[in-house]
């Protein structure tokens, strides 16, 4: 389930689904799966309830899946506040999934 807020010309669709799912594949299924699951329980529910399920499943992927070694060192080496990565922010990270 998902949506893609993108237009495309019909020759252009086959190529541009299939970049996203060798994107996606990319990602720990564990990882994928709590996205899935945070968005489901968000769905129609006041806000503080909303931010609770991000929270929750937040956790569930970061601790059970290599996320959480992979936010480490981005932290350590202070990834997200350098400019170039910020401009480049979708190939760093895919450049952090080679981390297990």
């Amino acid at each position: 389930m998902g949506t893609i807020n993108k237009a495309l010309n019909a020759d252009e669709i086959d190529e541009y689904v299939d970049t996203l799912v060798r994107r996606i594949a990319q990602f720990p299924a564990d990882s994928i799966n709590a996205c899935k699951q945070m968005v489901y329980e968000s769905i129609d529910k006041p806000i503080d309830e909303a931010l609770r399920a991000e929270a929750y499943w937040l956790y569930q992927a970061t601790s059970k899946t290599p996320a959480i070694k992979r936010f480490t060192l981005a932290d350590e080496q202070g990834l997200e506040h350098d400019i170039e990565n910020q401009r480049n922010w979708n190939e760093l990270v895919m450049k952090v999934q080679d981390i297990n």
